[in-house]
């Protein structure tokens, strides 16, 4: 039996350090949500970890909001809401140990919008040990752990439709490769597949969005003998300008019913505060994680922070670190917005009344020559 290390040293160390690194590719597993049960498939999307800190600060209750970068991970027709360059990146250390990376822009083609977006974690130098009489052993191998996803993806925005305004579709290729390298025992784990995720978004009202995603559509095994399994999740977005809020809620159907729910709350016009409730599937059943974060906008940057438990290994609460860049504010329904400036009713222009002339009346002044007749003395 083999196991891996990332250590070198006395045996006591490297016991250590086996039971630590065969405990991140497990908990790894397990905060994906994608082995615990006996018919899961054991492919790991990576980027069912969530993508950007602003999706997971808001619980991952993320499908009917998609207006910046990481619609191209979380509902593609997003992407279609600006027409103009958005960069997205974030960075985390999930347990603490395992770096999780993620970058991805999007820029206005073809008629619509293209994005490209990466995501993946590793582990790096880990030392292969074999079991010889209940003893793990350094066989002097090394090797790597790597798990990582490449998106494409295209947006369009279609005319009217009934009671939706604005819709949007898009689509997403990606292929995602897993498993170990450069240590024989471990290359039969490695491997690569493809799959597409379809999304659509819409407005219904001013400050109301509904979106849809469905990923992994493609049936069959298209990563060697396994299939990725597809998920469905639709949301609804309301803001509410008067109290600079933006609520979310999403439902996920992944072998369960899985919330998403998110709030986003702007005390000042740079600043945005976050909470969130993410449920993940757990053995036929869900667990319930909670979320919280930051965010601060600047002349077309944005900074994020997210901070995200869970809940079967609450040791593991991990942080979130993103930086964006978008040269236009996102166009959206449910965009919040200060409240407006209360109307001020304009002062009185004076009139000069100006009082008409009197008519002038033309008199015709009649002169009458009056003779008096004298008589004359005799």
């Amino acid at each position: 039996m083999r196991m891996l290390s990332t250590d070198n040293g006395n045996l006591s160390t490297d016991v250590k350090t086996d039971k630590r690194i065969m405990r991140q590719i497990l908990v790894a597993a397990l905060m994906l949500g994608m082995v615990i049960s006996a018919n899961a498939s054991q492919i790991l999307d990576p980027t069912d970890i969530g993508v950007g800190a602003r999706p997971l600060g808001l619980g991952k209750a993320f499908t009917a909001i998609a207006n910046d970068g990481s619609a191209i991970f979380t509902n593609p027709a997003g992407l279609a809401q600006s027409k103009t360059l958005n960069v997205v990146s974030m960075a985390g250390n999930l347990m603490s140990e395992v770096p999780y990376t993620v970058a991805g822009g999007s820029y206005p083609l073809f008629g619509g919008t293209i994005g490209i977006g990466y995501a993946g974690l590793g582990v790096s130098g880990i030392n292969e040990t074999t079991i010889v009489n209940g003893t793990p052993e350094i066989t002097g191998n090394q090797g790597n752990y790597a798990n990582s996803a490449i998106n494409v993806s295209y947006a369009q925005s279609i005319g009217d439709l009934s009671i939706f305004k604005e819709p949007k579709l898009g689509a997403t290729f990606k292929i995602i490769s897993q498993g170990f390298s450069g240590t024989s025992s471990f290359e039969a784990g490695k491997g690569t597949g493809f799959d597409i995720d379809l999304g659509a978004l819409a407005s219904i009202n001013e400050d109301t969005n509904v979106g849809i995603t469905l990923k992994n559509i493609i049936p069959g095994n298209n990563f060697q003998s396994d299939e990725i399994p597809m998920v469905i999740q639709g949301g609804i977005a309301k803001a509410f300008a008067q109290y600079n809020l933006l609520t979310s809620l999403d439902l996920e159907y992944n072998r369960t019913i899985l919330l998403h729910a998110g709030a986003e709350w702007s005390p000042l016009a740079l600043i945005k505060l976050r909470a969130g409730v993410d449920q993940k599937p757990s053995a036929g059943s869900s667990i319930t994680n909670l979320a919280a974060g930051l965010g601060v906008n600047f002349r077309g940057f944005t900074f994020d922070y997210a901070y995200h438990t869970y809940a079967e290994l609450s040791e593991f609460a991990t942080h979130y670190f993103s930086i964006g860049y978008s040269l236009e504010k996102p166009k959206a329904a449910v965009a919040t917005a200060a409240p407006a400036a209360p109307a001020v009713n304009p002062a009185p222009v004076p009139v000069k009344v100006v009082q008409p002339a009197a008519p002038v009346v033309k008199t015709k002044v009649v002169t009458k020559t009056v003779t008096k007749m004298v008589p004359k003395k005799k």
